[in-house]
C-alpha cells in the first residue's frame, strides 16, 4: 500500500501515513491506518482509525488549498487521537500543525513545521491513489 508523506521545506519526512487499510465491514467505512510523526529529537507512531470521509475531504481540501481556492484544511478523524491542520500564508509558506494524543491522558506530542505549495501535489497524488486503489469514488 502506498505512503502518504508529509514533508517540510527542508524535504525532511515528518508525518507519514502507511498501512492504510479499508474496512466496509461495519456501520461506517472505517479506515485503520499508521501514523509515524518525526520532527527534530522526537518520534511517535502509533495506529489509528478514522472513516473513508476523512481522506475524501482532506484530498479536497488540499486540492482547493494548491489552486489557492481556501487557505485552510484540515484532518480530524472523529476519533480525537490525531488532528492535523494547514494553513496557508500569503507568502505562499503553508503552517502545518500536528497534535497526536490521547484523550483519555494529559500528555500530547505538538508538532509544528513549515513547508510550501509545492509538496502538495504528491501528497494529492498519493491520497488519489490510495482511494482508488480501495475503489473510493471521487
Amino acid at each position: 500500500m502506498k505512503e502518504i508523506i508529509f514533508e517540510t521545506q527542508e524535504n525532511i519526512k515528518t508525518i507519514i501515513l502507511s498501512e492504510i487499510k479499508f474496512d466496509y465491514s461495519g456501520y461506517s467505512d472505517s479506515v485503520t491506518f499508521k501514523i509515524k510523526v518525526n520532527h527534530e529529537i522526537y518520534c511517535a507512531e502509533t495506529i489509528l482509525e478514522a472513516e473513508e470521509y476523512d481522506f475524501i475531504r482532506l484530498k479536497e481540501d488540499l486540492t482547493a488549498m494548491y489552486n489557492l481556492k481556501q487557505k485552510y484544511a484540515f484532518f480530524r478523524p472523529i476519533d480525537n487521537y490525531l488532528q492535523i491542520n494547514f494553513s496557508l500564508l500569503e507568502t505562499g509558506i503553508i503552517e502545518v500543525k500536528i497534535e497526536l494524543n490521547n484523550p483519555l491522558f494529559t500528555g500530547k506530542l505538538l508538532v509544528e513545521f513549515n513547508s510550501d505549495v509545492s509538496f502538495l501535489p504528491k501528497i494529492i497524488a498519493s491520497l488519489e491513489d490510495v482511494l482508488s486503489n480501495n475503489k473510493v469514488k471521487l
